[in-house]
């Protein structure tokens, strides 16, 4: 092993996804209840989505919680061809702190693009009328989204497709 290093507070922090930025350095992804210790940025509510910037030796470069009045989890990120990040998991909150539009159900699925200092670009839900989470995100060759996880809703809102039962998987495309 070169290195290691731990991350937290004094709260659950848990790291769910890591890339590597094009300075040689890591970025990951995941969710925090801290606000204190190495999480400096301010938690907005509960469980919030976490995302850290390391430089190559594994030293923290910056921190970011984003979320709103109730809980949010980052699952993945990816880095796009100009340097910035688009961020996937899923929100319980409605316009409250970092959380743009309304929720259409129980959690919806979240994405978010952020640059490189983790300044939020655009941020946006999608989802049915019960529990929907975004896990995965790819971009495809012509610049748009492939989005994948799960939901519990059916024909609502967004979700256009009936349910199979209590969860079933989900994919959507989404053009940037």
């Amino acid at each position: 092993m070169e290195w290691s290093k731990i991350y937290g507070g004094s709260n659950f922090d848990a790291f769910l996804d890591v890339k590597e930025t094009s300075d040689g350095g890591y970025i990951t992804s995941g969710y925090t209840y801290s606000e204190d210790g190495e999480v400096t940025d301010t938690n907005n509510g509960g469980q919030d989505g976490l995302i850290v910037k390391f430089d190559d030796l594994g030293n923290v470069k910056w921190d970011k919680v984003y979320g709103g009045s109730e809980n949010e989890k980052i699952n993945s990120l990816i880095v796009t061809p100009n340097g910035d990040y688009i961020l996937s998991g899923y929100s319980y909150s409605s316009e409250s702190g970092d959380i743009t539009g309304i929720n259409q159900g129980e959690g919806d699925d979240l994405l978010m693009k952020i640059d490189d200092e983790g300044n939020i670009s655009w941020s946006q839900l999608y989802g049915g009328s019960e529990f929907d989470s975004a896990e995965e995100i790819v971009q495809t060759t012509d610049g748009d989204l492939i989005v994948v996880g799960y939901s519990s809703s059916s024909e609502s809102s967004d979700i256009i497709d009936v349910s199979n039962g209590e969860r079933d998987g989900l994919i959507f495309k989404l053009s940037l």
